[in-house]
């Protein structure tokens, strides 16, 4: 039979783990739309500098794909 001890931390061994999860999952949420905004920061420049209706419009529907992912990561 358990001390009471016993339970308790393992309780808390309990909670912390779940508590290091949330934790790296908002970290990984934010790293990765902080990612993504580079991304499409990165491409908003490109989209100046290329010539070719083409390739603006290739640029344009890569950053679109870009800031529906951000939106899935909300």
């Amino acid at each position: 039979m358990k001390t009471f001890q016993e339970i308790t931390n393992q309780k808390n061994e309990d909670t912390n783990l779940e508590t290091d999860k949330a934790i790296d999952e908002s970290f990984l949420k934010t790293a990765g739309k902080a990612l993504l905004f580079n991304r499409v920061r990165t491409i908003s420049g490109n989209i100046k500098k290329v010539k070719t209706e083409a390739g603006k419009l290739d640029l344009i529907a890569r950053q679109n794909t870009y800031i529906a992912s951000m939106l899935m990561l909300k």
